[in-house]
C-alpha cells in the first residue's frame, strides 16, 4: 500500500516538473519572440513611432488594448503583448474587421472628418488651440476655433488632449481619408520639439491626460477606462510609451 501510495507520489511529482520546465520553455520562447518584434519596430522611423505614441489613448481605447475596467485585473491582462499597430499606421490590412470598424467610427465620429482637408483643418485647429504654429501647415486654415471643441475648459484648449487627439486625427487621417503618409510623418517631425518642450516623459504627458480627460467626461465608466488606458501605457512591457520614452526621440 505504501510503495503503491509512493509511487504515485512520485508520478505526480514528475507531471509537476515536466510541466514547469514546459512552462519555461514556452515563456522562452515568447522572449525570443519580444524580442524579434521590438527588433523590427526599432526600424520603424521615430516620426511614425512619435506619432502613434502621441495618439496612443485615442488609439488604445479604439483598439481595446489590454482592456479591463478593473484595477484587480489590470496587471495580469496580457502583460507581454506588444500591439504592434500602437508603433505604426497606414496597414489596414494587417488589422481584422471589427478594429477597423472602431478606429474608423472614432475618426468619423469624434471629429467629423470625411477627407483630406478635413483632416488637416481640424489638426491645425487643435494645434493652433494650444499655442503651436507648424511650417507645414501654414497654408492650413483652422475648422474650429478652440472654443467649438469638446477639450476646450478652464478658457482654454487642454493641452495634451488636444495634442492626442491631433495626433489621432493624423494617423487615422492615412488610413481612412487619403492624407498621404509622408504628409503627417513631416507634421510629427515638427511637432516632435513643441512636445519635448511640454512634457519631459510620457508619464507626465499621461497625467495630464488624465486630468484633462475627466474634465471632459462625467461618466464614471468612460473615467475608468481612461484611467486604466493611461496605466497600461504607462507600465505595459508592450506600450511604446515603454518601449521608445519620450526624452529618447532625437530633435
Amino acid at each position: 500500500m505504501f510503495k503503491f501510495l509512493k509511487e504515485i507520489k512520485e508520478a505526480f511529482q514528475e507531471g509537476v516538473e515536466e510541466a514547469k520546465e514546459e512552462l519555461k520553455e514556452e515563456q522562452e520562447k515568447e522572449k525570443n519572440r519580444n524580442i524579434d518584434v521590438l527588433n523590427k519596430l526599432s526600424e520603424i522611423s521615430q516620426e511614425e513611432r512619435f506619432g502613434t505614441s502621441l495618439a496612443a489613448p485615442f488609439r488604445t481605447t479604439a483598439f481595446m488594448d489590454w482592456f479591463s475596467l478593473f484595477k484587480s485585473s489590470r496587471e495580469l491582462k496580457e502583460e507581454d503583448v506588444i500591439p504592434v499597430h500602437l508603433y505604426k499606421y497606414g496597414y489596414l490590412d494587417e488589422l481584422n474587421e471589427s478594429d477597423i470598424e472602431r478606429l474608423k467610427n472614432q475618426q468619423e465620429g469624434s471629429f467629423d472628418i470625411e477627407n483630406e482637408e478635413d483632416v488637416l483643418s481640424i489638426t491645425q485647429s487643435f494645434l493652433l488651440g494650444v499655442g503651436i504654429s507648424l511650417h507645414s501647415l501654414e497654408n492650413i486654415k483652422p475648422k474650429y476655433q478652440p472654443e467649438e471643441l469638446i477639450c476646450f475648459k478652464e478658457g482654454k484648449l487642454l493641452p495634451a488632449w488636444s495634442l492626442s487627439a491631433a495626433a489621432s486625427t493624423l494617423v487615422s487621417g492615412v488610413e481612412f481619408n487619403g492624407l498621404p503618409k509622408e504628409k503627417s510623418l513631416k507634421i510629427f517631425s515638427e511637432l516632435l520639439p513643441d512636445v519635448q518642450k511640454r512634457y519631459k516623459n510620457w508619464d507626465e504627458f499621461g497625467d495630464d491626460y488624465l486630468r484633462e480627460d475627466g474634465l471632459i467626461n462625467s461618466e464614471k465608466k468612460a473615467i475608468k477606462q481612461t484611467d486604466n488606458t493611461i496605466y497600461n501605457l504607462t507600465f505595459k512591457f508592450g506600450s511604446p510609451w515603454v518601449q521608445f520614452p519620450l526624452e529618447t526621440y532625437q530633435l
